[in-house]
This record gives C-alpha cells, sequence and structure tokens, in this order.
C-alpha cells in the first residue's frame, strides 16, 4: 500500500528517500495518475497567459481592425467591396498595412502592395515569409457570399472560447511529451542501476523517473509564470533530471546485512 498520496511528489520528489522506494514498490500506475495531474497543474500559468492574450486580441481587433474593414462580396468567383480600390487595413499601433484591397488589379503581390495580405477580385494573398507567398484562388467559390464589420465581430467574440478546445489539447500534447521524456530517462535509470547495483526493473525506473523530472519541472513552472528565463534551460533541466534520478535510484539501493555475530558468549581461550 501507498504510504504518500498523489500530491507529494511535488514536494517529497526534491529530498526524500522514503519516497522514492515507496514509488517504486507501491505506485505502480498511480504514477500516470500522478502524471497527469501534475501536467494540468503545471498547465495552469501557461492557460491564463494563452487565455488572456486570447482575449486582447480579440478586443483589440475588434476596436482597431475589425472597425476598418469593408463590406465584402463575393459573386461567381469575384470579389468586390463597398470602398474605391485600393484600400487598407492598417495596424493600429504602427500603421503599418495588414490587408490591401486591389480589386482594380492595382497590385499583384503583397509586396507590393506593402502589406502582409493582398485581397483581388479573384484571389487572396498572404505573405508567408520574406521568400514565400501564398495565394488562395476565389473563382472556386461560386455561390453568392457577404460579410461586413458586424459580422466579423461576431465571430471575432467566439475567438474567446477557443481555450476551451486548446486546454484539453495542450493537456494531451503534453502528457504524451512527459511520458516519453520518463521513458528516455528510465534508460539512464537503467545505467545508474547497473552501476549502483540495485536490481531495479525498467518498468520500476520508470516510475522513478516520472518522479525525477518532476523537480526541474517546477522549477521551470516557476520560472516562467514570474517571466524569468535561463539560457540553454533544456541542458539544466537534463542534469538536474539525471542527478534527481541517481539520486533515486540510490535510494532503492538495499542496505547491506551485516554478517550474523556468535550466537553465545565468546567461549574462554586457555593459554
Amino acid at each position: 500500500m501507498r504510504k504518500y498520496g498523489v500530491m507529494h511528489p511535488i514536494v517529497l520528489s526534491f529530498f526524500s528517500k522514503d519516497f522514492y522506494r515507496d514509488v517504486a514498490k507501491n505506485w505502480g500506475f498511480a504514477s500516470f495518475v500522478y502524471l497527469l495531474i501534475f501536467v494540468i497543474l503545471c498547465s495552469i500559468p501557461i492557460i491564463i497567459k494563452i487565455d488572456s492574450g486570447l482575449r486582447k486580441a480579440v478586443e483589440i481587433g475588434v476596436k482597431e481592425i475589425v472597425s476598418q474593414f469593408p463590406a465584402v462580396t463575393i459573386k461567381n468567383g469575384e470579389l468586390s467591396i463597398n470602398k474605391p480600390s485600393p484600400y487598407f487595413i492598417k495596424a493600429p499601433d504602427t500603421s503599418r498595412r495588414i490587408i490591401a484591397f486591389a480589386t482594380e488589379g492595382e497590385f499583384s503581390s503583397p509586396e507590393e502592395a506593402k502589406s502582409m495580405i493582398l485581397v483581388t477580385k479573384t484571389s487572396v494573398i498572404m505573405e508567408q515569409n520574406s521568400r514565400e507567398t501564398r495565394a488562395y484562388d476565389l473563382s472556386e467559390i461560386q455561390k453568392e457570399f457577404s460579410f461586413d464589420k458586424e459580422d466579423i465581430r461576431k465571430w471575432a467574440g467566439y475567438i474567446k472560447y477557443l481555450i476551451y478546445i486548446v486546454t484539453p489539447l495542450l493537456w494531451i500534447w503534453v502528457y504524451i511529451v512527459r511520458i516519453l521524456q520518463a521513458l528516455l530517462l528510465a534508460i539512464v535509470g537503467l545505467i545508474f542501476a547497473k552501476i549502483l547495483k540495485s536490481g531495479l526493473t525498467y518498468g520500476k525506473l520508470i516510475l522513478l523517473a516520472i518522479m525525477a523530472n518532476t523537480p526541474g519541472i517546477v522549477v521551470k513552472t516557476l520560472l516562467s509564470s514570474v517571466g524569468a528565463s535561463i539560457q540553454l534551460w533544456w541542458l539544466m533541466g537534463l542534469i538536474i533530471s539525471c542527478g534527481f534520478m541517481f539520486f533515486a535510484v540510490r535510494s532503492n539501493i538495499e542496505p547491506d546485512t551485516p554478517p550474523p555475530g556468535p550466537s553465545g558468549p565468546e567461549p574462554n581461550v586457555v593459554s
């Protein structure tokens, strides 16, 4: 029976030999349950940051960018707007052109229009990077379709709910990554187990690796939550995890049993 609960590793993984012995002997599948809970807890600062960013983007976009949009109509594969061409939508802070509407053929590329996106009568051309653009042909849209700034405001309002889709996907992705990290760290544990002659199996080492990864993740999460960063953290994190893996393996070495002494008093030696 386990001596420790699923919340104890967050603290005990830093120092407790008894905890690591308990993990190897009694935890089993509970280690993976703990890892899932741990992933969810550590993702909270990231989720808050993503949610705040989405809400801020929607707020700025609705107030500053969406308000500039013309009414757009696509009919028989051709696009038109209710503004004179060319018409530009600009970033609120830098006045850089974000979208250029050139329905009369004034420009042929985003670079020529000095914008990120060029919308012509028959295509939408997006700048991928300084050397690449991607074009989307509007001729395939044969049905009449139209929208204006009010429709875009409505669509933008749904973006803030995107966090409810992103969050579970984030949990699944990080959980899989953490399991893979534990599998790799357990291989390092096999080396430590052979050096220290602990006799731990690979299965037990995986459980220990989950816990040995905990201190580094805790430190990284705390640093990220306060906006701090460390250069070459991946290397430092690897060293930390390997150090705690060695500690975990060493904690599971059975102490040598001293040879039994004589059962009675030593006989007197008569010279």
